[in-house]
């Protein structure tokens, strides 16, 4: 493990990784790395950060806009700062890095069929409040809601699509990004029940989730505004 000002973290950083991102993002990012694989920055393959073999990367676009906080395999890459312009056009994080899972909510005429995103990778940029997680930001532009409460169900959000085959699920945004490609689902009993009935889920989508605590972890991250979603229509 890697000591930042006496802190322990699973992973390596550099000093001027630190001073980019800050103890916060690390800590959140460190989280992250501790619910399962990452994705690697440089090969794509899937790690473990705890097996002491990652390094924190942070990729900047143009001009400082973006900044972006990842994983590396050592093997691949070393902890650093590292510059590539192709972030910018980025509105969600890599569909590698995103773990989904299925739950039933409470609703007026039956359960509501949920799909809980849980995202493994950071991006940030300056506002006007400190640092804006983009994660929620860009979902938020893109037509889902900020969620406040798990147990109302949110509005719909029009700008995506949603594709069910199997048991894999595939989340589409209108202009073509994927949220979640091909993505291997788990149906817990009653859940496609839910789906054939109403035909639509609640999508549920945040960083650092926690769903190892189950509800609970979801709720939190509505309670601190660090989750966003929408009714999204499945074919």
């Amino acid at each position: 493990m890697d000591s930042t000002g006496g802190e322990l973290l699973p992973f390596e950083v550099a000093d001027e990784v630190a001073a980019a991102v800050g103890m916060e993002e690390l800590r959140l990012l460190a989280r992250m790395a501790g619910a399962g694989p990452f994705g690697c920055w440089a090969c794509g393959q899937e790690g473990t950060a705890s097996q002491q073999t990652a390094a924190a990367i942070v990729v900047r676009g143009r001009g400082d806009e973006l900044t972006l906080l990842r994983l590396a395999h050592q093997s691949c890459l070393r902890s650093q700062v590292l510059r590539d312009d192709r972030v910018e056009k980025a509105t969600f994080p890599s569909t590698t890095d995103v773990s989904v899972s299925t739950a039933l909510l409470a609703g007026g005429h039956g359960p509501r069929a949920a799909l809980i995103l849980d995202f493994t990778g950071s991006a940030a940029a300056p506002g006007p409040g400190g640092r804006t997680d983009l994660l929620i930001s860009g979902l938020l532009s893109a037509g889902m809601g900020l969620i406040g409460d798990i147990t109302i169900p949110p509005p719909t959000a029009p700008g995506f699509s949603a594709v069910l085959r199997r048991r894999k699920i595939s989340i589409t945004h209108r202009d073509g990004t994927p949220l979640v490609e091909e993505g291997d689902v788990t149906r817990i009993p009653g859940w496609h029940a839910a789906v054939r009935r109403t035909g639509q889920i609640t999508v549920l989508a945040g960083s650092a989730l926690g769903l190892e605590a189950g509800a609970d972890g979801v709720t939190r991250a509505a309670r601190e505004g660090r989750l966003a979603g929408g009714q999204i229509r499945v074919t």
